[in-house]
């Protein structure tokens, strides 16, 4: 595995379910990610409970009966509004200091797809969240 500039790495699951948070607003839930990434919801919400090891999501649960116990859940748009007991995920760092922290192991994933420098990256990245936003559906 490739080191990032702090010695840190991350898995390729790990960085497209990092940037897939990003893209649909900092926050969502396994379900939307799996969506977007085309990744098992179930590898989805492993990758997440990873990730919140490593510090880079915090976590918000709902309760039964759609009862929101914290603001950033709430926040949320009313078509995104989790199921009963469903976690919600949210970037627990900027974006910004993620990809600072973990350039090498990024940059390794988006060379993978053919995307060469961390400025292309941020270009599409937008262009998908843009995208994402305008949608009926939230997803494509």
């Amino acid at each position: 595995m490739e080191l990032g500039k702090s010695g840190m790495s991350l898995s390729e699951t790990e960085v497209a379910v990092l940037l897939a948070l990003y893209v649909i607003g900092g926050k969502g839930t396994a379900k939307k990610i799996s969506e977007i990434t085309k990744i098992d919801a179930q590898v989805v919400r492993n990758t997440l409970r990873r990730l919140r090891l490593k510090g880079l999501v915090r976590v918000h649960r709902t309760v039964a009966g759609g009862a929101l116990l914290l603001p950033v859940v709430a926040s949320l748009d009313q078509k995104e509004k989790p199921e009963s007991r469903e976690m919600v995920y949210e970037l627990a760092d900027t974006f910004e200091n993620i990809l600072s922290k973990y350039e090498d192991s990024i940059l390794k994933w988006a060379r993978e797809l053919g995307i060469e420098s961390i400025e292309e990256l941020r270009r599409l990245l937008e262009e998908r969240r843009k995208s994402i936003l305008l949608s009926p559906g939230g997803t494509e």
